[in-house]
């Protein structure tokens, strides 16, 4: 199944929440470091995402990743 917001790329859940072009400028919009091959794989990008609010070295509002992938996602319900 191809993706409803971008066409002709797959539609995963990794593709949906970090590569899809729209999931990608939420992202830049965001306090998140992101970059093209920072996303390769749903258990890698969460990973590194869990890691670097561990770590004491970001800013608070890096924490709110899980409001922005639940925002992506209910984007790409309401678009369907």
């Amino acid at each position: 199944a191809s993706c409803q917001r971008c066409g002709p790329e797959s539609e995963t859940i990794n593709h949906i929440t970090f590569e899809c072009q729209p999931a990608l400028k939420y992202w830049a919009l965001s306090a998140t470091p992101s970059s093209p091959n920072l996303f390769s794989s749903l258990y890698v990008n969460l990973d590194f995402l869990f890691r670097q609010v561990l770590s004491n070295n970001v800013p608070q509002n890096l924490a709110m990743f899980p409001c922005l992938l639940w925002f992506i996602w209910e984007a790409r319900n309401g678009k369907l």
